[in-house]
């Protein structure tokens, strides 16, 4: 059985904070899943590849995916850069069959919860806004 130091050194140093059973992405296709954070990480099987690891939520149960797919890690460098990882994010995964015969993976985004809500505006500022909106006398 594997020690928490050998999963650590597995993982380049870091032990993945991701909880649940290891699930194909294949098992995915067509159903509803909620993506609560995600990693994209080096791969060892080639020189500057790389991998996506994956927490879900899937019919209340927390599981972990592992994809290289270019699609899928698109998506979620998207969805990182916009500061919406680690969250709630409704979507589902859809198959496609590339011209060489291979099938293909992508995220198909429904639904993005908030993580932060939004900054309220100062009194101050508030006054600012409102004051630049008005017309006053008339435009020469």
């Amino acid at each position: 059985m594997a020690t928490e130091k050998d999963i650590a050194e597995y993982w380049g140093g870091k032990t993945p904070k991701m909880e649940g059973d290891k699930v194909k992405i294949g098992y995915l296709v067509d159903k509803e899943i909620t993506i609560l954070d995600a990693e994209i990480r080096p791969s060892k099987f080639g020189e500057g590849k790389t991998f996506a690891l994956i927490q879900i939520e899937r019919e209340g149960k927390k599981e972990v995916v592992m994809t290289a797919a270019a699609a899928v890690q698109g998506s979620l460098k998207f969805l990182l850069e916009k500061g919406a990882l680690p969250g709630r994010v409704k979507c589902k995964v859809v198959r496609e069959t590339a011209i060489t015969g291979r099938d293909q993976y992508k995220l198909e985004t429904t639904k993005v919860a908030p993580t932060k809500p939004e900054p309220k505006s100062s009194p101050a500022k508030q006054a600012v806004e409102k004051k630049g909106r008005k017309r006053r006398g008339k435009i020469p």
